[in-house]
């Protein structure tokens, strides 16, 4: 009875995953992860944008991984530790759909406020340009004294 429990005890043993146990915290902090994710969006945007010129000779996405000091094994182990929390995820991905949407009205906005410059420059030489037509050219028709 003693040699089967023995062997018993040596198998649950045995059958024992000695991995360890993964570290319990992230190596990448929260707010640090949402900006890494963020410009890794944003990389792959320009990547797709840009694929159907010519081949890039920076790759954005690996410039975000150098300018965070992550790789994507590092990055890849912070995922599956914040995925285990499903509603992080989706704050994480609401606040960067947020950022980038106020990102774009400004730079709409901006772009507005660029176009209607320009159109009212270009009215203003437009009219100068009349001006000065209408006192260069001579007149068919003498001025009545």
């Amino acid at each position: 009875m003693k040699n089967f429990l023995l062997i018993l005890g040596l198998m649950l043993l045995s059958c024992h995953n000695s991995k360890k146990e993964e570290s319990h915290s992230a190596e990448i902090s929260k707010k640090e992860y949402k900006a890494i994710m963020r410009d890794l969006i944003l990389a792959q945007k320009v990547q797709e944008v840009l694929a159907s010129k010519d081949s890039l000779e920076i790759d954005p996405v690996a410039l975000v991984y150098r300018q965070y000091g992550v790789d994507s094994i590092k990055l890849k182990k912070a995922t599956d530790y914040y995925s285990r929390d499903p509603q992080f995820f989706a704050d994480v991905f609401s606040e960067i759909k947020n950022e980038l949407k106020m990102k774009l009205d400004s730079l709409e906005k901006n772009m507005d406020s660029t176009i209607k410059k320009k159109r009212s420059t270009d009215s203003i030489k437009v009219k100068k340009g009349v001006i000065d037509k209408i006192f260069t050219q001579k007149r068919k028709t003498p001025i009545p004294k």
